[in-house]
C-alpha cells in the first residue's frame, strides 16, 4: 500500500514537471534591455483622467466638437492683432461701423473713444425723441380728423396739433441726418487715422524760405523766394 502510494505520488509529480513550460535562458544584457523597454512604455502611456479617459481621447473630442477655447481665442485675439506693428483701416472702419469709437479703441486712440460714443449717442437720443413726439401728434391728428377727441389733447385745436406734427417730423429728420453724419465721420475718423499711421513724420519738419536767384534766358538772374520744407 505504501509503495503505491508512493508511485502515485511520483506519477503525479513527474507529470506536473512534464506540462510545467521551462524558461529559456536570458543573459544578463537581455534582462536590462527588457527593464528599460518596459520603463518607458510606462512613461510614454497617457495617465487615465478621473472620468476614466486618457488626456488624448478628451482632447480629441473637445476638438471634434468645436468647443476648444485655445481657438476662439486665437481666432478673435487675430481680430486686434496689428500686422507689422500697423492697424489695419479696413478692421479700423468695420470695428467703427458695428460700434462708435471701437475703430479709435483699435487704433489705440483711447482718448478719442468717448467722443465718437458722445456724438452718435446724443444725435440717436434726439432722433428717438423725436420720433416718439411726432408718432404722438400725428396719431392724436388722425383721431381728430376722424371725428375722436383723445386723451391729453383736448385743449389743442386740430390745425395746433397738426403744426406740432410737421414740427416734429422736419425735427426727426435733421436727428436722422445727425446720427448718418456722426457716424460717417467717426467711422471716417478711424479709418484715415488707421491709414496714416503707416506715414513716417519725422521729428526734424522745418519750414525755411529764403531770397533765390534764378537765371533768365534774356536778362540776367531774377531774384525772388524759394520754400524749402525739411522731413
Amino acid at each position: 500500500m505504501t509503495k503505491q502510494m508512493l508511485l502515485l505520488i511520483f506519477f503525479f509529480a513527474f507529470a506536473k514537471a512534464a506540462d510545467a513550460q521551462v524558461e529559456p535562458l536570458v543573459s544578463p544584457q537581455e534582462q536590462v534591455r527588457d527593464t528599460l523597454r518596459d520603463n518607458t512604455q510606462k512613461a510614454t502611456l497617457p495617465k487615465p483622467t478621473s472620468s476614466g479617459r486618457a488626456p488624448q481621447d478628451t482632447l480629441r473630442n473637445s476638438e471634434a466638437s468645436g468647443a476648444n477655447p485655445s481657438k476662439i481665442g486665437k481666432k478673435l485675439g487675430a481680430l486686434f492683432t496689428y500686422k507689422n506693428g500697423l492697424p489695419n483701416p479696413r478692421k479700423a472702419l468695420l470695428f467703427s461701423i458695428v460700434l462708435p469709437g471701437a475703430g479709435q479703441i483699435y487704433n489705440g486712440d483711447w482718448w478719442k473713444a468717448p467722443i465718437a460714443m458722445a456724438a452718435v449717442g446724443t444725435s440717436v437720443y434726439f432722433y428717438l425723441d423725436t420720433q416718439q413726439n411726432f408718432v404722438r401728434y400725428r396719431d392724436a391728428f388722425i383721431a381728430r380728423q376722424a371725428g375722436e377727441n383723445p386723451s391729453g389733447f383736448e385743449n389743442l385745436s386740430t390745425s395746433v396739433i397738426g403744426n406740432f406734427r410737421d414740427r416734429y417730423d422736419n425735427r426727426r429728420q435733421y436727428a436722422l441726418l445727425a446720427v448718418i453724419a456722426t457716424n460717417f465721420f467717426q467711422a471716417g475718423e478711424a479709418f484715415s487715422a488707421a491709414h496714416l499711421a503707416s506715414f513716417e513724420v519725422s521729428e526734424d519738419l522745418s519750414l525755411q524760405i529764403k531770397q533765390s536767384a534764378e537765371p533768365t534766358f534774356l536778362a540776367g538772374p531774377a531774384l525772388g523766394l524759394a520754400v524749402r520744407v525739411n522731413w
